[in-house]
C-alpha cells in the first residue's frame, strides 16, 4: 500500500516481491512491477537533471537519431523509437531542430500490454 511504501520502501518491495511470487497470474505481475520500475527512473531521471535535460539522455538520444536518419535513408516510413518520458523533451527538441519535424498529431499507442498472456 502507499502507506507501506512511506515507512518502509524496502519492505514495500519485498511484501510486492512476495505477492507477485503468489499471484497465480505471475506474468502480468512481474509486467506490472518492471513497468512501475520504469515509471519511477523517469520520474527520478526527471528530478535530478531538472530542465536542462541528462547528457546520458542526450547522448542516447544522439544514437537513436543517428539510427533514425540511417533508417530514414534506406526508405522506411513507418518507424517508433521507445523510450521513456524522460528523454521525450530533448527527443522533440531534436526532431524539431536536427529533422524540421513538427507535430501534427498525437496518438497514444500501446507499447507494452501487461495485461496481455
Amino acid at each position: 500500500s502507499a502507506e507501506l511504501q512511506k515507512k518502509s520502501p524496502q519492505l514495500s518491495t519485498e511484501v510486492a516481491l512476495m505477492q507477485m511470487l503468489l499471484d497465480p497470474n505471475q506474468k502480468v505481475s512481474l509486467r506490472t512491477m518492471v513497468a512501475q520500475q520504469f515509471e519511477d527512473m523517469d520520474v527520478i531521471t526527471q528530478i535530478i537533471d531538472g530542465e536542462d535535460g541528462s547528457t546520458i539522455i542526450s547522448e542516447r538520444n544522439k544514437v537513436a537519431l543517428d539510427v533514425l536518419r540511417k533508417e530514414l535513408a534506406k526508405g522506411k516510413k513507418r518507424i517508433g523509437i521507445f523510450y521513456g518520458a524522460g528523454h521525450m523533451p530533448d527527443l522533440e527538441r531534436r526532431l524539431k531542430s536536427d529533422f524540421k519535424l513538427s507535430c501534427k498529431k498525437l496518438e497514444w499507442v500501446t507499447a507494452w500490454n501487461l495485461n496481455s498472456q
